[in-house]
């Protein structure tokens, strides 16, 4: 069975959607896209282990479209839909099941989860809630910690190959670690100073990445996919700093 597998980041658009971008990477490092509610049919997956492929499409067939999808650094997988619905695959880890259970029970509205290089965990919830796993990197929940105590929305949790994070709140904040690839800190940085939307960011297991952006209040305009050389084929073309993180803000 392959370990490559797609994740395709759709925003609905009135009565139509419109791609941001697709992106083939090895199940060595996780990612998680998350995207706007979407017709049911407008999902797409290619590569991605059967049991979470037929998942989509049972899904699919009951007009439901997967709000995230989050894979681990082994392949498996949980399917977040209408808010704080799930299906886990066999073998997902059973305390980042227990508490997507939980939630589901409060009738929360997950948000997206990610996943470290080493299998760590985060889940963000009802906006800019948390819960994280034992030995979750300290520095990052510091990061999200910050996020809540402002009452932002978190965007987006990413992790590079090598243990280095970006966390992406409000209309178009960030905090990450400066050891992330120079190039995507010059992005965001970028994109920041533009007052473009966030909308997310994600990285492969080779230290490619993709950063997602929009017009704020245009959302009827194209999701905009930015990346680097690094990102395996199908893809083309005010900072506060600390010891060890960077945040952007307004």
């Amino acid at each position: 069975m392959s370990n490559n597998f797609f994740v395709r980041q759709i925003l609905k658009t009135g009565s139509s959607f419109l791609v941001g971008t697709s992106i083939a990477i090895g199940t060595l490092c996780p990612i998680v896209l998350t995207s706007s509610r979407v017709l049911a049919d407008s999902s797409y997956q290619v590569g991605i282990r059967g049991d979470a492929a037929n998942e989509l499409q049972a899904l699919a067939k009951q007009n439901i479209t997967p709000k995230t999808i989050a894979f681990t650094p082994n392949g498996e997988w949980v399917i977040i839909y209408d808010g704080n619905g799930y299906f886990p695959s066999p073998n997902f880890p059973p305390d980042a099941l227990n508490q997507i259970v939980t939630l589901n029970k409060r009738k929360s509205t997950i948000n997206t989860i990610a996943f470290t290089p080493k299998g760590e965990w985060v889940i963000i919830y009802d906006g800019n809630g948390y819960f994280p796993s034992a030995n979750f990197p300290q520095d990052a929940l510091n990061a999200i910690v910050n996020v809540n105590k402002q009452k932002s929305i978190i965007k987006s949790v990413a992790f590079d190959p090598n243990g280095g994070w970006v966390v992406l709140y409000g209309i178009n904040n960030a905090t990450y670690t400066n050891n992330i690839s120079p190039d995507a800190i010059a992005t965001i940085v970028n994109v920041h100073n533009i007052g473009k939307t966030f909308i997310n960011i994600a990285f492969t297991p080779s230290n490619g990445w993709v950063l997602l952006y929009n017009t704020p209040n245009e959302l009827a305009s194209p999701i905009v996919p930015l990346f680097n050389p690094y990102i395996p084929s199908g893809l083309g073309g005010g900072a506060i700093r600390c010891a060890n993180t960077t945040s952007i803000c307004n």
